[in-house]
């Protein structure tokens, strides 16, 4: 809708307070990057760049300092001559960006134009279409369903659900403060926990008692009234894992389980921890030399400890929810 290809049924839209609802795709400026690249093969890379302002009529010798520019900016100017197949496909996602920007578009639609590439590339290609957001300085409407992509590239998110946005922010506030548990298993990992209110604690806080868990405190932001269910959300990386029962004051919980599988990830290692019910993922950094230490054991008895300011409530979790989180099959044999 926004590139001028399909109409909105009800509503408009309006770029820098202009309404181009109406306007046709070639009118509107407005450039998209699509998944595939769709390079003309038959053209060199500078031919590329070059093919909107030729087709709008602009000047030889603008054209030739434009495409220069464009050259520089995405550092292409060694591949200039070169068709898109000779070249990777990094390159040819680095000629799509600058044949969209050499006709300054007031935004930028990008079409998950990371995904054809593999891991190495893409993270390198965000540092670059960072760097070139950065140095053109207008809007990319950047469409992904990789969470990381987002959270590394956006200054505002939108996460949608089956055509409406559940919530439009940063992603500090995104990942941090969820307004849903859709947006909160959505962005990144987390454990949920189901629960009922059962007290009210002095300095904005309650006492929750989940199925299966001792009663444990949570920051009660919200100000959901005792009786009320509601569901816990846990990141894996503020929980804590310990062989002994920590020493804990009144707003560290501390529950005790048993370990059920280990998945060492380098950086960090991912226990799932059992608790009664209640598959508990948590994430251990390896700030240390990993091989100087003991490491803890599949089935190994442990406790999870967590500050009540690191887990927030939520409204009761969603089994529609459930396929987004990263949930392990039933029972995980060691070494899987």
């Amino acid at each position: 809708m926004l590139a001028g290809f399909e109409t909105p049924d009800t509503g408009c839209i309006r770029v820098d307070g202009q309404d181009i609802t109406a306007l046709p795709p070639n009118q509107r400026k407005v450039n998209t990057i699509f998944q595939s690249y769709a390079l003309f093969p038959h053209l060199t890379v500078r031919e590329n760049i070059a093919f909107g302002p030729r087709v709008a009529g602009w000047p030889k010798a603008r054209i030739d300092a434009e495409v220069a520019r464009m050259l520089a900016l995405t550092q292409l100017e060694d591949q200039a001559r070169k068709k898109p197949a000779q070249i990777s496909g990094g390159q040819k996602q680095r000629v799509a960006i600058a044949r969209a920007l050499i006709n300054k578009p007031d935004v930028l639609l990008l079409d998950e134009p990371l995904a054809a590439l593999d891991l190495k590339l893409r993270q390198r290609m965000l540092i670059e279409l960072d760097l070139i957001h950065d140095q053109v300085g207008i809007t990319f409407l950047y469409v992904t369903h990789d969470q990381g992509e987002a959270m590394s590239l956006s200054d505002r998110i939108a996460v949608m659900k089956q055509g409406r946005i559940e919530q439009v922010g940063s992603p500090a506030e995104i990942y941090e403060s969820p307004r849903t548990s859709f947006v909160a298993a959505f962005i990144g990992d987390t454990n949920f926990v189901e629960g009922r209110v059962t007290e009210i604690l002095e300095g904005d806080y309650c006492r929750l008692e989940p199925d299966g868990f001792p009663g444990i405190v949570c920051f009660n932001d919200k100000q959901i009234a005792a009786g009320r269910s509601v569901s816990l959300s846990l990141r894996p990386e503020k929980l804590r894992i310990w062989r002994e029962r920590p020493q804990a004051d009144r707003l560290h919980n501390a529950v005790a389980g048993r370990i059920e599988d280990v998945i060492y990830l380098g950086t960090h290692t991912k226990y799932w921890v059992r608790v009664a019910q209640h598959r508990i993922a948590v994430f251990e950094q390896h700030n240390r030399f990993l091989l100087d230490e003991t490491p803890l054991r599949w089935e190994q008895d442990v406790w999870i400890c967590w500050h009540a300011d690191d887990a927030f409530m939520l409204e009761a979790y969603s089994e529609s929810d459930e396929t987004l989180t990263d949930r392990p099959p039933e029972r995980v044999g060691e070494g899987s």
